[in-house]
């Protein structure tokens, strides 16, 4: 569920916010269900004088999840463990661009900079002694640049076609390490999760069709990233 406002203050700055609800369940592989509610809102403003402009974004969320794990230790022998993890996030980003209109197109080449925050909370297992586990808090800060080209054709048959390209480029690594233990035993160990590379190509394509009145069907056809 997802709702927002919009406004223009003067000729030149728009204004807006939006907020987000998203209740998910999850089936893991291993032999774990989980559900979570998450909560997201986001401020930003457009300043667009003439024919370049300049964007911002502000971002944060949280997520709430209960998650249940079975180990089977042997054919007599299962644990079921519970757990609720909490995560908090945020991000702020800052795009500028200039219009060239080119043959009924408008092309926009623009540049953007991205800082996200990323917070585990620690939490702990039960339910499932002795092998419950106990999660350390995780903090992760990435710091990401884009460098890429906006593409909107002229519209025809009320039809507002749009494709995005952008080369990003990770200040910071994204190398995602928590550690944990067992609480009734033994040393902490790390976890790794996805390594991505400092370097990726992104992609998106959007289709705006009017279908009554002053309300539009949004569809995003296609959106790609891949590591390079």
């Amino acid at each position: 569920m997802t709702c927002g406002v919009q406004g223009r203050l003067l000729d030149d700055l728009t204004l807006g916010s939006a907020f987000s609800y998203e209740h998910t369940r999850l089936h893991y592989d291993l032999h774990a269900t989980g559900r979570s509610h998450n909560f997201l809102g986001g401020l930003y403003a457009l300043y667009r004088p003439a024919c370049y402009y300049l964007l911002g974004e502000f971002a944060f969320g949280y997520s709430d999840e209960k998650i249940k794990r079975h180990v089977n230790v042997g054919p007599d022998l299962s644990y079921t463990t519970h757990s609720k993890p909490k995560v908090i996030e945020s991000s702020l980003y800052i795009e500028t661009g200039k219009d060239y209109n080119i043959f009924c197109t408008c092309f926009q080449p623009f540049v953007g900079l991205e800082f996200a925050y990323h917070y585990l909370h620690h939490f702990r297992e039960h339910g499932g002694y002795p092998i419950n586990l106990s999660v350390c808090a995780h903090t992760q800060d990435n710091i990401d640049g884009l460098l890429g080209l906006h593409i909107t054709p002229e519209t025809c048959w009320n039809i507002l076609m749009s494709m995005d390209i952008a080369w990003q480029y990770r200040f910071t690594k994204f190398k995602n390490k928590i550690r944990e233990r067992f609480i009734a035993f033994g040393d902490s160990f790390p976890i790794y999760g996805s390594y991505w590379a400092r370097n990726s190509i992104d992609a998106a394509f959007y289709l705006s069709v009017p279908f009554y009145e002053c309300w539009d069907l949004l569809q995003k056809q296609m959106e790609s990233g891949g590591n390079a």
